[in-house]
C-alpha cells in the first residue's frame, strides 16, 4: 500500500511540473513572438511592397514599381530596374527591426533627423498605405544608426546597414546588362566596318562565313558572343538619342547587327573615352558606355576568322570512309559495333588504329589559306592526289578530302564541306596515305 502511494504521489508531481513547464513554455515563446512583433518597423511583408520611393544623400528621387517579380524605374527616367540590387534594399528594410528606442525626441538633429541622411517610402495596398522610414546619423560606435519612422516622436536605433543601403544612386537601382538572352540564342551576326562586312551564321554546332560559304572557327566566335551577351553598361550618358554627333554616333562606322529568329538587333559603336566606347542599342534608345574590348569583331579579317583545320567532322558522325589516290582504294565501314574493312574478307579493324587515323586529320591544319581558287596551280587537282570520302550511315557525302602538289611544288589541301583549300606542310599527304596503307597488309 506505501508503495502504491509512492507511485502515486510522484505521478502527480510529473503532471503538475509538465503542466507548469508547457504553460510557462508556450507563455516563454509568445512572449517572444510578440517582442520579435513589436521590434518589427511595418507590419507588412516584402512582396506586398508595391512600389518604392528612395531620396538618397545625393538629392536624387529615385521611384520604382514592381511588375509581377520584376521592378522597373519610373522616375527620374523610364527603365528597367536592377532586380537584384533593388530586392536586397527591399531585404534589409521589411519589415525591419528595432534594437533599441529612445522615446518622445525633442531635437531630432541631435540625431541627424532633423534633415535625414536618406529617406525611403513604401506604398502597398494598391497605393492606399505609404509608410516612411528615414535615415539619420550612425551611432558613434558605427555599428548601429538612429532612424524614424514617418512623423513619430520617437527614434529608434537598427543596424547600420539599413542606412547604407540607402546611399544607392539612379545607376545603382537600373539594369545594367547590355542584352538579355544568352549567346546560344544568336542564329547569325554581320559585322560592319567602314566598307568592311563580314557575315557570319550557325549550322548546329558549327558558325559559317558567307560570301563565299567557309566555315569559322569556333573557338574564335563563341567567346566573343559570350563576352557580348555578357556585356554591363559602364555609364548612361544620355537618356535617348537625339543628339549623337558628340558621340560620333550620327552616322557610325561600326555597326553590330545580331540575328535571333525574326528578331533583329542593332549596336552602334561611337568614339572612345579610355577602355570605354560610346555605344547605342536598338531596344534600349540611350547612348551607354561600354567595354572596349566588344569592338574586336571590328578587326577581324577573313583570314583571322576562317577556321584552318582541314578536318572538322565528329568521328562518331562518320560511317564509311573510302581513301582513292590512283594506285589504290581503300575502304572502311563502320557497322554499328566495329569498323570493318570493305575488302574481299571484310576483316575486322583495331580501333586503336581507327582512332590514330582521326587524330592524325584532327592534327592538319592550313598553313595558309586561299581565297582566290583560280590561282595557278590550284585551280585543278592533278591526277596524282590523294582522296578521302566520308560519308554518313546513310551513304551521302559528308566531307570530300584531297591532298596534292601544285604546279609551283607546293603542297595543298582541298575540303568540301569547309569550302577551304591552302597550302599544308610538305609530307601531310605522305603521312595520310602511310595510315591507310596499314589496312591493305
Amino acid at each position: 500500500m506505501k508503495f502504491r502511494s509512492t507511485w502515486a504521489l510522484l505521478a502527480i508531481c510529473i503532471a503538475v511540473v509538465a503542466f507548469f513547464f508547457l504553460v510557462e513554455e508556450r507563455g516563454r515563446v509568445r512572449n517572444e513572438r510578440k517582442a520579435e512583433h513589436s521590434r518589427k518597423l511595418f507590419p507588412f511583408r516584402r512582396h506586398e511592397v508595391e512600389k518604392i520611393i528612395l531620396l538618397n544623400p545625393h538629392g536624387d528621387r529615385i521611384e520604382m514599381v514592381r511588375r509581377d517579380t520584376d521592378w522597373s524605374i519610373t522616375h527620374p527616367v523610364t527603365a528597367r530596374g536592377a532586380n537584384t540590387t533593388i530586392d536586397f534594399l527591399l531585404q534589409q528594410l521589411v519589415p525591419g527591426s528595432r534594437v533599441d528606442r529612445i522615446e518622445n525626441v525633442e531635437r531630432f538633429s541631435d540625431f541627424g533627423l532633423e534633415r535625414p541622411y536618406a529617406t525611403t517610402i513604401f506604398i502597398t495596398g494598391g497605393g492606399s498605405r505609404r509608410d516612411t522610414l528615414h535615415a539619420g546619423d550612425s551611432t558613434p560606435s558605427g555599428t548601429r544608426c538612429y532612424m524614424r519612422q514617418g512623423s513619430s516622436p520617437d527614434v529608434f536605433l537598427s543596424r547600420e546597414i539599413s542606412r547604407n543601403v540607402m546611399n544607392k544612386t539612379l545607376y545603382h537601382l537600373r539594369d545594367k546588362q547590355l542584352f538579355h538572352f544568352p549567346g546560344e540564342s544568336i542564329d547569325g551576326f554581320t559585322v560592319r566596318h567602314g566598307v568592311h562586312r563580314l557575315t557570319l551564321v550557325r549550322k548546329g554546332n558549327l558558325w559559317f562565313l558567307t560570301d563565299p560559304p567557309a566555315i569559322a572557327r569556333r573557338e574564335k566566335v563563341e567567346p566573343y558572343l559570350t563576352e557580348l551577351v555578357q556585356a554591363l553598361i559602364h555609364g548612361f550618358e544620355q537618356e535617348n538619342t537625339k543628339d549623337l554627333v558628340r558621340f560620333d554616333l550620327d552616322a557610325p562606322s561600326r555597326k553590330l547587327t545580331l540575328n535571333r529568329g525574326t528578331e533583329t538587333i542593332t549596336v552602334s559603336f561611337g568614339n572612345r573615352g579610355g577602355d570605354l566606347v560610346h555605344a547605342v542599342r536598338s531596344g534600349l534608345d540611350k547612348v551607354v558606355l561600354v567595354k572596349d574590348g566588344l569592338l574586336e569583331a571590328f578587326d577581324w579579317t577573313r583570314e583571322d576568322i576562317q577556321t584552318r583545320k582541314v578536318f572538322l567532322l565528329d568521328p562518331k558522325h562518320v560511317s564509311r570512309i573510302r581513301c582513292l589516290d590512283g594506285r589504290l582504294t581503300i575502304g572502311l565501314a563502320f557497322d554499328g559495333r566495329r569498323w570493318r574493312s570493305l575488302s574481299e574478307d571484310t576483316s575486322l579493324v583495331d580501333t586503336g588504329v581507327i582512332d590514330g587515323l582521326f587524330s592524325e586529320l584532327q592534327g592538319i591544319e592550313f598553313e595558309t589559306l586561299l581565297f582566290d581558287p583560280a590561282k595557278p596551280g590550284v585551280a585543278t587537282v592533278p591526277g596524282d592526289s590523294l582522296t578521302i570520302v566520308f560519308e554518313d550511315r546513310r551513304g551521302n557525302t559528308i566531307d570530300r578530302i584531297v591532298f596534292f602538289e601544285g604546279e609551283n611544288g607546293k603542297e595543298y589541301a582541298t575540303s568540301s564541306i569547309l569550302n577551304s583549300s591552302g597550302t599544308v606542310e610538305r609530307g601531310t599527304a605522305s603521312r595520310v596515305r602511310r595510315l591507310f596503307e596499314i589496312f591493305t597488309n
